[in-house]
Protein backbone atom coordinates (compact mmCIF):
# COMPACT_ATOMS: atom_id res chain seq x y z
CA UNK A 1 0.00 0.00 0.00
CA UNK A 2 1.20 3.48 -0.91
CA UNK A 3 0.18 6.32 1.38
CA UNK A 4 0.54 9.45 -0.78
CA UNK A 5 1.07 12.58 1.33
CA UNK A 6 0.67 16.05 -0.22
CA UNK A 7 1.33 19.15 1.88
CA UNK A 8 -0.41 22.30 0.66
CA UNK A 9 0.36 25.92 1.55
CA UNK A 10 -2.03 27.91 -0.62
CA UNK A 11 -1.41 25.36 -3.38
CA UNK A 12 -5.07 24.61 -4.16
CA UNK A 13 -4.55 25.23 -7.87
CA UNK A 14 -1.83 22.56 -7.96
CA UNK A 15 -3.33 20.05 -5.54
CA UNK A 16 -6.75 19.88 -7.20
CA UNK A 17 -5.48 18.85 -10.69
CA UNK A 18 -3.05 16.39 -9.09
CA UNK A 19 -5.72 14.73 -6.95
CA UNK A 20 -8.19 14.76 -9.85
CA UNK A 21 -5.74 12.60 -11.78
CA UNK A 22 -5.54 10.01 -9.05
CA UNK A 23 -8.45 9.87 -6.64
CA UNK A 24 -10.74 7.66 -8.73
CA UNK A 25 -8.09 4.91 -8.60
CA UNK A 26 -7.81 4.92 -4.77
CA UNK A 27 -8.39 1.62 -3.04
CA UNK A 28 -6.27 -1.31 -1.99
CA UNK A 29 -3.11 -0.08 -3.70
CA UNK A 30 -2.92 3.55 -2.53
CA UNK A 31 -4.59 6.30 -0.51
CA UNK A 32 -4.19 10.08 -0.75
CA UNK A 33 -3.80 12.42 2.23
CA UNK A 34 -3.79 16.21 1.81
CA UNK A 35 -2.19 18.04 4.75
CA UNK A 36 -3.34 21.65 4.47
CA UNK A 37 -1.04 24.14 6.21
CA UNK A 38 -3.49 27.05 5.78
CA UNK A 39 -6.88 25.29 6.16
CA UNK A 40 -8.36 26.32 2.82
CA UNK A 41 -12.13 25.79 2.78
CA UNK A 42 -12.01 25.33 -0.98
CA UNK A 43 -9.49 22.51 -0.65
CA UNK A 44 -11.38 20.97 2.27
CA UNK A 45 -14.61 20.84 0.24
CA UNK A 46 -12.79 19.46 -2.80
CA UNK A 47 -11.24 16.63 -0.76
CA UNK A 48 -14.60 15.80 0.83
CA UNK A 49 -16.25 15.64 -2.59
CA UNK A 50 -13.38 13.50 -3.92
CA UNK A 51 -13.28 11.08 -0.97
CA UNK A 52 -9.71 12.16 -0.21
CA UNK A 53 -8.46 12.41 3.38
CA UNK A 54 -8.06 16.08 4.34
CA UNK A 55 -5.92 16.98 7.36
CA UNK A 56 -6.30 20.42 8.91
CA UNK A 57 -3.47 22.22 10.69
CA UNK A 58 -3.54 23.54 14.24
CA UNK A 59 -0.33 25.49 13.62
CA UNK A 60 1.58 26.77 10.60
CA UNK A 61 4.44 24.31 10.19
CA UNK A 62 7.26 23.57 7.78
CA UNK A 63 7.70 20.72 5.31
CA UNK A 64 9.23 18.31 7.84
CA UNK A 65 6.67 18.78 10.60
CA UNK A 66 3.68 18.70 8.26
CA UNK A 67 4.79 15.41 6.73
CA UNK A 68 5.57 13.91 10.15
CA UNK A 69 2.10 14.92 11.37
CA UNK A 70 0.52 13.26 8.33
CA UNK A 71 2.46 10.05 9.01
CA UNK A 72 1.39 10.20 12.66
CA UNK A 73 -2.24 10.49 11.57
CA UNK A 74 -1.86 7.49 9.28
CA UNK A 75 -0.33 5.37 12.05
CA UNK A 76 -3.13 6.38 14.41
CA UNK A 77 -5.95 5.70 11.95
CA UNK A 78 -4.77 2.92 9.62
CA UNK A 79 -3.25 -0.51 9.96
CA UNK A 80 0.27 0.01 8.64
CA UNK A 81 2.45 -2.90 7.56
CA UNK A 82 6.25 -2.68 7.61
CA UNK A 83 6.35 -2.98 3.83
CA UNK A 84 3.82 -0.17 3.22
CA UNK A 85 5.29 3.04 1.80
CA UNK A 86 4.90 6.71 2.55
CA UNK A 87 5.16 8.67 -0.69
CA UNK A 88 5.88 12.35 -0.11
CA UNK A 89 4.81 14.37 -3.14
CA UNK A 90 4.99 18.12 -3.71
CA UNK A 91 1.69 19.73 -4.76
CA UNK A 92 3.32 21.00 -7.97
CA UNK A 93 4.01 17.45 -9.20
CA UNK A 94 1.70 16.03 -11.86
CA UNK A 95 1.32 12.24 -11.78
CA UNK A 96 -0.58 10.01 -14.17
CA UNK A 97 -2.44 7.05 -12.59
CA UNK A 98 -0.17 4.63 -14.47
CA UNK A 99 2.79 6.02 -12.49
CA UNK A 100 1.27 4.80 -9.24
CA UNK A 101 0.59 1.40 -10.81
CA UNK A 102 4.21 1.17 -11.98
CA UNK A 103 5.52 2.15 -8.54
CA UNK A 104 3.40 -0.47 -6.82
CA UNK A 105 4.69 -3.14 -9.19
CA UNK A 106 8.31 -2.06 -8.77
CA UNK A 107 8.35 -1.83 -4.99
CA UNK A 108 6.28 -4.99 -4.73
CA UNK A 109 9.11 -6.88 -6.42
CA UNK A 110 12.20 -5.14 -5.04
CA UNK A 111 11.08 -3.77 -1.64
CA UNK A 112 13.34 -0.74 -1.88
CA UNK A 113 14.12 1.04 1.40
CA UNK A 114 13.60 4.39 -0.33
CA UNK A 115 12.98 5.44 -3.93
CA UNK A 116 12.47 8.33 -6.30
CA UNK A 117 11.59 8.57 -9.98
CA UNK A 118 12.57 10.48 -13.13
CA UNK A 119 11.16 14.01 -12.72
CA UNK A 120 10.92 16.58 -15.52
CA UNK A 121 10.26 20.31 -15.49
CA UNK A 122 7.94 20.39 -18.50
CA UNK A 123 4.99 18.47 -19.89
CA UNK A 124 6.81 17.19 -22.96
CA UNK A 125 9.50 15.77 -20.64
CA UNK A 126 12.47 17.28 -22.42
CA UNK A 127 14.06 19.05 -19.41
CA UNK A 128 14.94 17.02 -16.33
CA UNK A 129 14.41 18.34 -12.83
CA UNK A 130 17.84 18.14 -11.10
CA UNK A 131 16.29 16.20 -8.24
CA UNK A 132 18.75 13.29 -7.98
CA UNK A 133 22.19 14.08 -6.58
CA UNK A 134 25.37 13.06 -4.83
CA UNK A 135 25.82 14.30 -1.29
CA UNK A 136 26.89 17.94 -1.68
CA UNK A 137 29.82 19.86 -0.29
CA UNK A 138 29.83 23.52 0.75
CA UNK A 139 31.62 24.13 -2.55
CA UNK A 140 28.60 22.72 -4.43
CA UNK A 141 26.23 25.13 -2.67
CA UNK A 142 28.51 28.09 -3.40
CA UNK A 143 29.01 27.30 -7.09
CA UNK A 144 25.27 26.70 -7.48
CA UNK A 145 24.37 30.16 -6.17
CA UNK A 146 27.32 32.18 -7.47
CA UNK A 147 28.22 30.50 -10.76
CA UNK A 148 25.03 28.63 -11.62
CA UNK A 149 26.44 25.11 -11.79
CA UNK A 150 26.39 22.23 -9.34
CA UNK A 151 28.38 19.08 -10.03
CA UNK A 152 26.57 17.15 -7.30
CA UNK A 153 23.63 16.84 -9.73
CA UNK A 154 23.65 13.38 -11.33
CA UNK A 155 23.44 13.19 -15.12
CA UNK A 156 20.58 10.75 -15.64
CA UNK A 157 20.65 10.70 -19.45
CA UNK A 158 22.46 7.36 -19.61
CA UNK A 159 20.86 5.61 -16.63
CA UNK A 160 18.38 2.98 -17.79
CA UNK A 161 18.17 0.61 -14.80
CA UNK A 162 17.36 1.30 -11.13
CA UNK A 163 20.44 2.73 -9.48
CA UNK A 164 21.48 3.44 -5.91
CA UNK A 165 21.97 7.20 -5.37
CA UNK A 166 22.91 9.39 -2.40
CA UNK A 167 19.86 11.61 -2.14
CA UNK A 168 16.89 13.07 -3.93
CA UNK A 169 14.60 16.04 -3.51
CA UNK A 170 11.62 15.61 -1.21
CA UNK A 171 9.37 16.65 -4.08
CA UNK A 172 8.95 12.94 -4.83
CA UNK A 173 10.33 10.59 -2.21
CA UNK A 174 9.07 7.16 -1.24
CA UNK A 175 10.12 5.64 2.09
CA UNK A 176 9.25 2.20 3.42
CA UNK A 177 7.19 2.58 6.59
CA UNK A 178 9.56 0.63 8.85
CA UNK A 179 12.52 2.61 7.47
CA UNK A 180 10.77 5.92 8.18
CA UNK A 181 10.04 4.72 11.71
CA UNK A 182 13.67 3.76 12.33
CA UNK A 183 14.77 7.17 11.01
CA UNK A 184 12.27 8.82 13.38
CA UNK A 185 10.87 10.80 10.47
CA UNK A 186 12.05 14.12 9.16
CA UNK A 187 14.06 16.39 11.46
CA UNK A 188 11.59 19.13 12.35
CA UNK A 189 14.40 21.60 13.06
CA UNK A 190 14.36 22.11 9.28
CA UNK A 191 11.50 24.45 8.38
CA UNK A 192 12.10 24.25 4.65
CA UNK A 193 14.94 22.91 2.45
CA UNK A 194 17.54 20.21 3.18
CA UNK A 195 15.24 18.04 5.28
CA UNK A 196 15.28 15.54 2.41
CA UNK A 197 19.09 15.65 2.27
CA UNK A 198 19.28 15.16 6.03
CA UNK A 199 16.90 12.18 5.89
CA UNK A 200 19.03 10.54 3.18
CA UNK A 201 22.26 11.15 5.13
CA UNK A 202 20.77 9.51 8.21
CA UNK A 203 19.36 6.66 6.12
CA UNK A 204 22.74 5.90 4.60
CA UNK A 205 24.35 6.02 8.07
CA UNK A 206 21.93 3.27 9.15
CA UNK A 207 22.60 1.16 6.04
CA UNK A 208 19.42 1.97 4.08
CA UNK A 209 19.56 2.54 0.32
CA UNK A 210 17.80 5.07 -1.89
CA UNK A 211 17.09 3.99 -5.48
CA UNK A 212 16.41 6.09 -8.55
CA UNK A 213 13.86 4.42 -10.86
CA UNK A 214 14.50 5.77 -14.38
CA UNK A 215 11.61 3.95 -16.02
CA UNK A 216 8.95 5.83 -14.03
CA UNK A 217 8.35 9.48 -14.98
CA UNK A 218 6.39 12.51 -13.80
CA UNK A 219 6.42 16.30 -14.12
CA UNK A 220 7.49 18.70 -11.38
CA UNK A 221 6.67 22.37 -12.00
CA UNK A 222 9.39 23.50 -9.56
CA UNK A 223 9.49 27.20 -8.66
CA UNK A 224 13.08 27.52 -7.31
CA UNK A 225 12.09 30.33 -4.93
CA UNK A 226 15.24 29.68 -2.89
CA UNK A 227 17.37 31.13 -5.71
CA UNK A 228 16.06 34.66 -5.20
CA UNK A 229 18.80 36.27 -3.14
CA UNK A 230 17.82 38.01 0.10
CA UNK A 231 14.34 36.49 -0.13
CA UNK A 232 12.64 34.66 2.74
CA UNK A 233 13.12 31.35 0.92
CA UNK A 234 16.80 32.06 0.37
CA UNK A 235 17.28 32.76 4.08
CA UNK A 236 15.47 29.52 4.99
CA UNK A 237 17.76 27.65 2.60
CA UNK A 238 20.87 29.30 4.03
CA UNK A 239 19.78 28.45 7.58
CA UNK A 240 19.12 24.84 6.60
CA UNK A 241 22.53 24.50 4.95
CA UNK A 242 24.19 25.79 8.12
CA UNK A 243 22.20 23.41 10.31
CA UNK A 244 22.90 20.32 8.24
CA UNK A 245 26.65 20.96 8.29
CA UNK A 246 26.51 21.65 12.02
CA UNK A 247 24.87 18.23 12.43
CA UNK A 248 27.54 16.55 10.33
CA UNK A 249 30.40 18.19 12.21
CA UNK A 250 28.87 17.29 15.58
CA UNK A 251 28.30 13.76 14.33
CA UNK A 252 32.02 13.32 13.64
CA UNK A 253 32.87 14.36 17.16
CA UNK A 254 30.03 12.47 18.86
CA UNK A 255 30.32 9.08 17.21
CA UNK A 256 27.56 9.96 14.73
CA UNK A 257 24.93 10.12 17.49
CA UNK A 258 23.23 13.09 15.84
CA UNK A 259 23.07 11.35 12.47
CA UNK A 260 21.56 8.22 13.92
Amino acid sequence: MLHIIIVSHNHDDYVIPLVNKLHRQQGESFLIYVKDNVNSERLNKFCADSNVIYLRSDIRAGFAQNNNLAVEYIHNNRKIDDDDYFLFVNPDVLIEPCVIEDINKEVGIHRYDMFTIDLYKNLDMSVRDPSVRKFPTIFNFLTSYILGFNNSIIDRSNIYQPQHVDWCAGSFLGVKSDVFKKLKGFDENFFMYCEDLDLCIRAKALGFNLYYLPGIKAVHFCQNENRKLVSKNFMWHLKSIGYIYWKRVCGRFRANKILT
